[in-house]
């Protein structure tokens, strides 16, 4: 008796799940979007979906539909726009003929694309996809995608991207990969993307990111804050010609490579973002930055003497650089100070051949006075100008002292790092000699 209630339960089980599912319905049936608010997708059989002749966006706003399959193929037909509302979706299929496709805020692990014949490779037509916020840890098989304009990839778990995925993208013009893990990017072999305009690798885990290789001659809009960025590759952004909006804030730049690379950006390009604050280290136009480089792949305690030697280099150029600043401050306000004097004798000059003629009233006319009287305060707005640049000079020379007491501090702080991790060492040395005594 108990196996036929089994039996006839799962027999149940299973005519329920190849029972036609009940039809679905436009909201607007007349309207060339379909919306669907609730589609529930976990059997074996596809879903009903209503009819999409005359159709060219489909929406989907809520429900469950583990697997977004092939199996959909022959009801999406017509469909152009495909809009993924919150499914849980695990794994997606990309239909080759649709233009756009968001399904962000899913649980994406997987994604299926259809390998088509290197020769049809151009058959997909995709120029818009949004996979935001979902788990994906892989792209290559984004490669095929070569008609896409805009790619959004953010908030999802990668951590290594190959540029090369990208390669045959020529009319993609926004790359989106910020809110990621992403740690290293490579770029094996030269790059182009003739039309990309905006690039955000914002909000990842990058130390190191080498961009020699990019051309990139659209891009306008480059985004790399708030990662763990010490230097790239170049210091210099001549090879991208229309940017004009850089973001670089956020990261734990060696001060040298900073200051060159900032230098040269030029006038043209904007940096967008600053640091509020900036512990232990020092900012370089709201930039921070450090006066050492610490490499995160070594201990503490590593190669520490070598750390000492890159912050005597680079204190010492710091010195040099500052003292010719100050060099040519000084060599401008002599040029003006011998002005200013040259001007006052030539004044003082007229002033003795006036007295001289005032001995005689017939020869000393009001308008030599009156331009005698404009000279002299002309000449002492010049000297009180002199002044206030000697006064400014002390200033600035006070606050190169106040920076080089800084630097000295900031190095006394090191080798203190250097001398308590030389004591933890022999501390360390110490217990193991007496764990190994015990021992024996």
């Amino acid at each position: 008796m108990l196996f036929k209630v089994i039996l006839l339960f799962l027999l149940s089980q299973v005519s329920s799940d190849l029972s036609v599912p009940e039809p679905l319905q436009c909201k607007n049936p007349k309207s060339t979007i379909c919306s669907i608010q609730v589609l529930e997708y976990i059997g074996f059989r596809p879903p009903r979906l209503p009819p999409l002749d005359g159709k060219h966006t489909l929406q989907i706003r809520s429900g469950k539909v583990n697997r977004f399959s092939k199996d959909l193929q022959p009801q999406l037909g017509p469909i152009l726009k495909l809009q993924l509302g919150r499914l849980n979706i695990e794994s997606l299929w990309i239909m080759p003929t649709l233009l756009q496709l968001s399904a962000e805020n899913n649980l994406i692990e997987q994604l299926i694309i259809d390998e088509l014949h290197e020769e049809a490779a151009t058959e997909y037509r995709l120029q818009y996809l949004n996979l935001a916020n979902n788990r994906l840890r892989s792209i290559r098989e984004l490669k095929d995608l070569q008609a896409l304009k805009e790619l959004r990839l953010d908030d999802n778990l990668l951590e290594y991207i190959e540029m090369d995925t990208f390669a045959g993208m020529s009319k993609l013009k926004k790359l989106s990969l910020s809110k990621n893990r992403i740690n290293a990017i490579a770029t094996t072999d030269p790059i182009e993307l003739p039309s990309l305009e905006f690039f955000s690798l914002a909000h990842n885990n990058l130390t190191k990111l080498a961009v020699g290789n990019w051309k990139l001659l659209q891009l306008t809009d480059l985004k790399l804050n708030d990662n763990r960025l010490i230097s790239l590759d170049v210091d210099n952004f001549d090879q991208f010609v229309s940017l004009e909006k850089l973001s670089i804030a956020g990261n734990s730049w060696y001060c040298f490579w900073l200051s060159k690379a900032i230098k040269n950006i030029g006038r043209y390009v904007a940096l967008n973002g600053k640091d509020e604050e900036c512990p232990a280290t020092m900012p370089i136009d709201d930039i921070c930055c450090s006066m050492t480089v610490v490499s995160e792949d070594q201990p503490a305690h590593a190669d520490i003497a070598e750390r000492i030697r890159l912050f005597e280099e680079s204190q010492t150029r710091m010195k040099s650089e500052l003292y010719q600043k100050l060099e040519r401050a000084k060599a401008w306000w002599n040029e003006e100070f011998g002005k200013v004097e040259v001007k006052t004798k030539e004044l003082k000059r007229d002033a003795d051949e006036l007295i001289r003629l005032s001995s005689d009233d017939n020869k000393v006319k009001p308008e030599d006075v009156e331009k005698l009287s404009a000279g002299l305060t002309k000449a002492e707005d010049d000297l009180n100008d002199v002044q206030s640049l000697v006064e400014s000079n002390g200033k600035f020379e006070q606050e190169i002292t106040n920076l080089l007491y800084m630097v000295i501090e900031q190095k006394n702080r090191l080798l203190q790092t250097v001398k308590n991790a030389t004591n933890l060492q022999e501390e360390m040395r110490a217990y193991k000699t007496s764990f190994d005594n015990k021992v024996k």
